[in-house]
């Protein structure tokens, strides 16, 4: 016993637009059904035909008037299809078909391959005396490659070797961008990743701080750290503004590519935070010299951790001087996020720490 294949009727109500088009997916289909069962008797093929295109498109068929006797007379199956085929497929417009395969361009994220099946597929109505040459033709003026235009004008090839070209083209370039491209990189050090659940550090344990998320060679924690001390030192200072300490603290990264040292005020200093007099309106008026501390102290204590430099990103440079040592901190970002790029300090010779501040009061 013969099962009933899943096919679905035809639907002759829906945009007559793509009639044409639908019809001959669905009788192709069809006849790959009659060719896998085996069904061979012409009366049974029209009879399958008619069952499966549905009521509303069997209705159609019975009010369609019956072709123009041929010679020798058609088949009954054969018969059937030539009646639908007409009705379903109106007569074409070569050139307006031209027109639109002239128009075609390929599409920004279509491959060479997919912009060639959609011409091959609108070339079939164009009735072109040679379809792979006009074909070749239409992808060397309307790719967005480049390269591959430059080849199919110069080196002349026919379509088989240009596709084979955009093949090779488009392969080259998949692999440059996998290698070139470092914008998702992370806190796992020197590794490139493709997302966050897929990031190397996204389960690793620092080793430093015991936290999720990074690597110990990409710690902050004792920057973290320097800044809560000095903060805390800052705020129990006297009166008089006066440095509580300092100290000095280096590391390196794991491949010896850059050093950089963070710093801590943790010795005692007895002078007080310099201040100038600048004279307004005929008025002398005392001011504290400041500095960026305060930046850096933010930048430290909100970053996580530091992140690789970018040409195209806005760089800030924060400079803080003390009595016995200078800090700078490199940071990129907007007032919404900022990331820190590279960080340093180092003390200051004797010599330095005697000349380094000359103050007018």
């Amino acid at each position: 016993m013969l099962s009933t294949p899943n096919i679905q009727s035809l639907d002759v109500h829906n945009d007559p637009s793509t009639l044409g088009e639908r019809w001959k997916k669905w009788i192709n289909r069809f006849e790959n059904f009659i060719i896998a069962a085996n069904i061979t008797e012409e009366e049974r093929k029209r009879a399958m035909l008619l069952h499966l295109i549905g009521e509303n498109a069997f209705d159609l068929y019975q009010s369609l008037p019956d072709p123009t006797p041929q010679t020798p007379p058609l088949e009954p199956y054969a018969l059937a299809k030539h009646k639908l085929d007409m009705f379903f497929q109106p007569k074409i417009n070569t050139d307006f078909e031209i027109f639109k395969f002239r128009e075609t361009t390929q599409e920004l994220s279509e491959t060479v391959g997919q912009f060639y099946a959609r011409l091959l597929k609108l070339a079939q109505t164009c009735n072109f005396h040679d379809a792979d040459g006009e074909i070749k033709s239409q992808i060397i003026l309307k790719t967005h490659n480049k390269e591959l235009r430059r080849y199919g004008l110069t080196e002349q090839p026919d379509l088989s070797k240009l596709l084979l070209k955009a093949r090779a083209l488009e392969t080259t370039d998949t692999q440059i961008v996998k290698i070139e491209n470092k914008d998702n990189e992370t806190g796992n050090g020197n590794q490139s990743v493709n997302g966050r659940n897929t990031c190397p550090a996204r389960n690793a344990t620092c080793h430093k701080c015991k936290k999720q998320g990074h690597f110990a060679q990409v710690c902050l924690s004792t920057l973290h750290n320097a800044a809560r001390e000095r903060e805390k030192a800052l705020q129990e200072r006297n009166n008089k503004n006066q440095v509580n300490h300092t100290s000095e603290q280096e590391r390196n990264n794991s491949n010896g590519n850059y050093s950089d040292t963070s710093f801590n005020i943790i010795s005692n200093v007895t002078q007080a935070i310099p201040t100038t007099t600048v004279n307004l309106n005929g008025k002398n008026i005392q001011f504290i010299i400041d500095t960026e501390y305060n930046k850096v102290k933010d930048l430290v204590i909100k970053s996580s951790k530091l992140t690789y430099f970018k040409v195209n990103e806005t760089t800030h440079l924060h400079v803080d001087a003390g009595p016995k040592g200078l800090g700078a901190i490199l940071s990129q970002g907007n007032h919404l996020k900022v990331n820190i790029t590279a960080f340093a300090s180092r003390s200051l010779s004797l010599a330095e720490q005697k000349y380094s501040h000359i103050v007018n009061n």
